[in-house]
């Protein structure tokens, strides 16, 4: 990855201005946490749970997947899962295809970054 990087993720819903001073401005390091966020972050134990009907371990996963994406800054990944997650706090499950699609489909597009 490079500092056109930081372009493509603007596009992505990513705020520089609000989340580079949590990686003291320094867009190695930056870069760095998301390649590994990319590397680690498997999606199918949160599919699987979701599928078991399972919302203990979705909102478990759902809630550890928010706070690394906030703290990325990967805001509209961010706001699907906050979507996702008001839902299961509200122990509606309905619908949860589309908004792990959503979920999907945003990690896939920043994964197409590395």
């Amino acid at each position: 990855m490079d500092s056109k990087t930081f372009d493509k993720l603007i596009s992505l819903g990513f705020d520089e201005k609000d989340t580079m001073p949590r990686f003291v401005d320094d867009k190695e390091f930056y870069l760095s946490c998301l390649s590994s966020f990319i590397e680690e972050t498997d999606l199918s134990f949160l599919k699987q749970a979701f599928e078991h009907s399972d919302t203990e371990n979705a909102f478990q996963h759902l809630h550890a997947l928010k706070g690394v994406v906030g703290n990325l800054g990967l805001g509209r990944m961010y706001e699907d899962v906050c979507v996702s997650l008001e839902k299961l706090r509200k122990g509606n499950v309905a619908g949860w295809k589309k908004d792990f699609a959503k979920i999907e489909a945003d990690f896939q597009k920043i994964k197409a970054l590395s």
